[in-house]
């Protein structure tokens, strides 16, 4: 899939993302994390740059990409695609505390 075409089919959600945001929800497309070589595959044929980088830019939606941040871009999946349910919950503080940051998570809400 050319990036253009990507970018086409992301931009079709656009309408959706909206019209969440407009009835006052807040919608957040994460890259969860990936590795081995499945990380490899995905890096290589769909590389953020000329994929995830537009993406973000044309999106309405608040993003989180693993690799963005020091605090998601160390774990490792040991099938390539799953945390190890050990990781899981040091992923989880370390994502909301990114979506806190991001003004999309109030921890401190119940």
């Amino acid at each position: 899939m050319s990036t253009d075409q990507w970018l086409s089919l992301a931009e079709s959600y656009e309408t959706h993302i909206r019209t969440i945001q407009d009835r006052g929800g807040d919608v957040v497309l994460i890259h969860f994390p990936e590795s081995g070589l499945l990380w490899d595959m995905t890096s290589t044929r769909w590389p953020q740059k000329t994929y995830w980088r537009p993406f973000e830019q044309a999106t309405a939606a608040t993003t989180v990409h693993f690799k963005d941040d020091p605090r998601l871009a160390n774990f490792e999946c040991p099938d390539t695609s799953h945390l190890d349910m050990h990781d899981a919950p040091a992923f989880t503080a370390a994502l909301l505390t990114i979506l806190d940051e991001k003004g999309v998570w109030d921890g401190r809400k119940p």
